[in-house]
């Protein structure tokens, strides 16, 4: 039976950790605060009517980061538009017991669209807002107009609030997300150079630990380049170099996971395979070096490599090696990025 690992921080300490003004949860629990604060002065100082939907609308819209947040602000408005025009049309046509049966059904339809499409979820329940109005005081259609004005004040606030409110634009984390993500990378790199060396590999617990920090490294790396795309332009620095950076990366990632793949079965040139996979290591961790000395270390061993390619008397030699040269490839590019 393989190990498991597990988490044995108590729960004091780990609510402890996330108690730091740098933590992203931390941040965003004073700014849904704050914000919470804004929505509620703005409904008693103007006399809102329903001024609680403002506070509801930021509840909802409001996330962590402002791609995030600018998403569902659409979602919610367009939702909210579209369930006032689709409310309006229907139950001006339903008798009493087909209101009751619309605000059932949307009830419904409400909570199964909501984990799927957020703006669909608010489709169905501005109509059952709208039904629970016209059976309770018949005035199911005069109050979709505050709705809709509280929508959108509560939707702007909460988006004006996170660019406003210790912005964490993506460019400014991309640099320490790509050394993490390298870092983990040379980590799962390693790990597997040192499977190669067991003759057991029953307990790879260390393996599959580094495995999942380094997709987890290269999927927060994918989400924040992804999040830039919805960001306003003036912050969309080095764009098309952090995509390329986070497009190598990630097929490092592959090439390193596909020589995991190949770590049973060593025979007698598995000492070759290692000697020439720790020189790749050896190179890729330098970063205090000059970039010309790694480029021009690391073109020799990729002419190695392919030497070794070509002179392969077995497939999975071959393959192996052939997993090597791409790696130490993508590392020359990501070594020449760096100059």
């Amino acid at each position: 039976m393989p190990r498991l690992l597990r988490d044995d921080r108590s729960l004091w300490k780990r609510f402890r950790e996330q108690l730091s003004f740098q933590h992203p949860r931390m941040r965003y629990a004073i700014r849904l605060a704050i914000c919470f604060w804004i929505g509620f002065f703005i409904s008693e100082a103007f006399n809102i009517e329903k001024g609680e939907w403002i506070v509801l609308t930021i509840l909802f819209v409001l996330q962590p980061s402002y791609s995030a947040t600018r998403r569902r602000l659409f979602q919610r408005v367009l939702g909210t538009i579209t369930g006032v025009i689709t409310g309006v049309l229907i139950v001006g046509l339903l008798t009493l017991p087909g209101q009751v049966l619309l605000m059932l059904a949307s009830s419904y339809f409400f909570f199964a669209w909501l984990k799927k499409q957020y703006s669909v979820s608010v489709v169905f329940i501005t109509i059952f807002v709208l039904c629970a109005f016209n059976l309770i005081a018949d005035k199911g259609v005069p109050v979709m107009l505050p709705r809709l004005i509280d929508t959108l004040i509560g939707a702007f606030l909460a988006l004006g609030t996170v660019r406003l409110l210790w912005p964490q634009w993506q460019y400014k984390r991309l640099p320490g997300l790509l050394h993490e993500a390298l870092e983990k990378n040379r980590k799962y790199f390693s790990t597997i150079l040192d499977e190669y060396e067991k003759k057991n590999t029953a307990d790879d617990l260390e393996y599959r630990i580094a495995r999942r920090e380094a997709h987890q490294a290269d999927n927060a790396l994918a989400l924040a380049w992804q999040d830039m795309q919805a960001e306003p332009s003036k912050y969309r620095q080095f764009h098309r170099r952090a995509f390329k950076l986070t497009h190598l990366n990630h097929a490092l990632l592959s090439f390193i996971s596909a020589f995991g793949a190949h770590r049973e079965g060593a025979n007698t040139t598995v000492n070759e395979i290692i000697t020439c996979g720790r020189s790749i290591l050896k190179i890729l961790g330098q970063t205090h070096s000059k970039s010309e000395n790694r480029l021009a270390e690391m073109t020799a061993l990729i002419q190695n490599l392919q030497q070794r390619v070509k002179a392969g008397k077995t497939d999975s030699n071959r393959q192996k090696f052939i997993l090597l040269y791409n790696i130490a490839d993508i590392g020359r590019q990501l070594i020449s990025e760096d100059e």
